[in-house]
């Protein structure tokens, strides 16, 4: 069950770093459209 609950909340953490990775890069996508227009 520990490890249950373990692997569930590592599955948790990959998903929020990769909403912060996706994040970023619209982010620096946008800056740099800003930048050179």
């Amino acid at each position: 069950m520990a490890i249950f609950i373990a692997n569930l909340s590592f599955n948790q953490n990959i998903i929020i770093a990769a909403r912060l990775v996706y994040f970023w890069q619209v982010f620096y996508v946008v800056w740099l459209a800003l930048l050179h227009s």
